[in-house]
């Protein structure tokens, strides 16, 4: 399915609507289709719904604005203690959820997958053409970040020695998926996703798979069944199955 731009109840605007697969299109590459293939009207669709849309697109290097939270959070666990981080984290989801309407909850698996692939356009992750892998499998929906527009590049900069020193948790934590030397940045994704939805609806909404090596790509799980994710998901979140 080519992409295409179709209203969102969920959003309360237009977004892309494709399958899962054409998911991870930049849109930019639209527009410049579109006026190459003289097409002015679309091309101006798909401009309006950057900016209506992915309005919160980042240049390639990594996003300065990443960068200061990645220290607040650093400065938190330096000066008062890596529980802290967590509660910061999850203040900071509160806010969103208070201040301004976040629809992931409510928000059916497909649904889920196109925004967070549109979160991830924005952010530009990815190194090739496309920003994202987006696949289906039977029992949910895959994306691959290979790398993600905020840890991923902060990760790979700081290890080729063109960014500053991470701070990372200093033990393992349910917050931190149980693993060590993880980036402050990095853990909202287990806070907010995985940790905090389970706590109110039952099960994590979106499960990553974070990779000890910068080099490698993280993977994004979004199931269809609630029922159907795997019991180690909870386990190593310290969460107990309720759905």
């Amino acid at each position: 399915m080519a992409p295409k731009l179709e209203w969102s109840g969920a959003l309360g605007r237009v977004t892309r609507t494709e399958s899962a697969p054409e998911q991870g299109i930049l849109t930019w590459d639209l527009v410049r289709d579109a006026i190459a293939g003289g097409r002015p009207e679309e091309a101006i669709r798909w401009l309006r719904y950057i900016k209506d849309g992915e309005n919160h697109v980042k240049p390639g290097r990594v996003s300065q604005s990443m960068l200061y939270i990645q220290s607040l959070l650093t400065y938190i666990a330096e000066r008062y203690g890596e529980d802290h981080v967590e509660a910061a984290l999850r203040w900071w989801r509160r806010k969103l959820l208070v201040a301004g309407h976040e629809p992931t909850y409510e928000m059916r698996p497909l649904e889920r997958v196109r925004y967070h692939a549109e979160m991830a356009r924005a952010d530009y992750s990815g190194l090739r053409s496309e920003a994202v892998d987006v696949f289906e499998e039977e029992d949910r929906y895959v994306m691959v970040l290979d790398c993600c527009g905020g840890c991923g590049k902060m990760r790979r900069a700081e290890r080729e020695g063109g960014g500053p020193r991470l701070g990372m948790t200093s033990r393992s934590h349910p917050w931190s998926w149980g693993r060590t030397n993880v980036p402050y940045y990095c853990v909202h994704n287990c806070v907010w996703w995985e940790v905090m939805s389970t706590e109110d609806l039952g099960y994590p909404l979106r499960i990553h798979e974070w990779s000890d090596d910068p080099r490698k790509p993280c993977r994004v799980y979004f199931y269809k069944d609630p029922g159907q994710i795997p019991e180690h998901y909870f386990a190593r979140i310290g969460k107990t199955r309720k759905f």
